[in-house]
């Protein structure tokens, strides 16, 4: 068990992390995973951190390597096991979904971090379609839980609360708990929220690049299904925006994705409006590219700290699986309440005829120092790595979950489950 120190996060020595989340593509939560074994292996010599990515895995590439960290290497359709003394850290993932190449040992504790609002949902017909349907329509998958999938949802109800109770399930936002409560019919009691962390910056950045007439938006983040249509519509609405405010506007897209291609056949370009799809940038680069070439980032997620720890004036946009066809209510990170950083767009987030987006610009073009400082203050007070890092150690202390008591019939995938499994398997040949 993990002894902490509040006043000095200090830790003993016979303290070990490891760190689950294999993947090759340049994203939130890899990047996040880095961050955190990197600055964790640093302040302390007593505790080692164990990374299981693949060799070239964007966590293993954006490692600081020292003798606190340890690879190992993960290869699909080979077993590993992590250390049975080491508490394993994972994104909160549906149990019958987590990988099976990884064979974890009945006496190890595990803390799940609730990073996307649909971690925990089921997708009860997991193909695309249904499962953008059923995040459309909260009566169908009501229905479909009470009718046919109760033993399912009843089962995923146990995991949760025991997980809750025993301090082993965290939540990085209000957005994330919410919809996992309203899905799966739960409802807890104070519940305390591990925000995401970034890095905070010596350079800061309060004045815009050009002039009053010129604005340099950036979006970064995968160009994915539930980013692709809030992106989509920021675009268009800045692009009419220019045209109105007779006010040149520069789009850089920052990210790749399955939806890059449709990103570049948008018809949205004119003399005023100019669109530019750069694709994923190191993350040591990044910082850079923003201070040089960003007055606004439009972004959700761990990619909006970004900017802000930057003091660049960011705008939090909302996850959405269809386009959206409403007023959608465009609002500054600093405004965000119980560390959101997206969440699901709901009839909430519209306003007919609102156009609060042309009116941020009005006061951006007016007080961009003032945002600037909006920004960055937020970031501090909620996202800096080294408050979340203090958090992390107390949750870390406090997980009490081990894998021997997660009911084994929930790590059981459905015949339905695996054959969408053996669908992507045989894609990949």
């Amino acid at each position: 068990m993990f002894v902490i120190n509040i006043m000095d996060s200090l830790i003993s020595t016979e303290n070990k992390i490891c760190f689950f989340f294999p993947y090759k593509e340049l994203s939130g939560v890899p990047v996040l995973f880095s961050r955190l074994a990197n600055h964790l292996s640093a302040s302390s010599h007593d505790l080692t951190i164990y990374i299981i990515d693949y060799s070239d895995g964007t966590m293993v590439v954006n490692l600081k390597l020292n003798d606190n960290i340890i690879i190992l290497p993960f290869e699909d359709g080979k077993q590993i096991t992590p250390p049975n003394d080491a508490l394993l850290i994972m994104q909160s993932i549906l149990p019958y979904s987590i990988r099976p190449e990884l064979k974890i040992s009945p006496e190890t504790r595990i803390l799940f971090w609730n990073l996307h609002p649909d971690c925990l949902i089921p997708s009860f017909i997991p193909f695309p379609f249904f499962r953008n349907l059923q995040n459309k329509s909260f009566k169908l998958y009501v229905l479909l839980a009470n009718l046919i999938y109760r033993k399912l949802v009843n089962d995923l109800q146990s995991f949760v609360d025991d997980a809750v109770q025993k301090k082993s399930l965290v939540f990085m936002d209000k957005a994330n708990y919410e919809k996992t409560g309203k899905y799966l019919f739960l409802k807890f009691d104070n519940i305390e929220y591990l925000p995401v962390p970034a890095i905070s910056s010596i350079r800061i950045k309060n004045t815009m690049v050009e002039s009053p007439t010129e604005l340099n938006f950036t979006w970064i983040g995968r160009l994915c299904d539930f980013k692709f249509h809030i992106l989509v519509y920021t675009i268009k609405q800045l692009s009419l925006i220019s045209i109105k405010k007779s006010l040149k506007i520069k789009f850089s897209i920052i990210g790749d994705g399955p939806y890059k291609n449709e990103l570049i056949n948008l018809n949205v370009e004119h003399d005023k409006f100019k669109l530019e799809i750069l694709g994923s940038i190191k993350p040591e680069q990044l910082d850079q590219y923003l201070l040089e070439h960003t007055d606004v980032l439009a972004a959700m997620g761990t990619s909006a700290l970004e900017g802000a720890k930057l003091g660049i004036p960011t705008i939090l946009l909302d996850i959405s699986y269809y386009p959206i066809k409403k007023d959608y209510k465009f609002r500054w990170l600093h405004e965000s309440i119980d560390f959101d950083l997206g969440h699901p767009i709901s009839e909430e987030d519209y306003k007919e005829g609102n156009n609060n987006l042309n009116k941020m610009l009005d006061d951006l073009l007016l007080n961009y120092k003032i945002i600037s400082n909006n920004s960055i203050s937020y970031f501090r007070i909620n996202h800096d790595i080294n408050s979340v890092i203090k958090k992390l150690l107390i949750k870390i202390n406090e997980a009490k979950l081990i894998y021997s008591e997660i009911n084994p019939s929930i790590l059981k995938k459905s015949v339905l489950r695996r054959i969408f499994d053996l669908r992507h398997i045989l894609k990949n040949y």
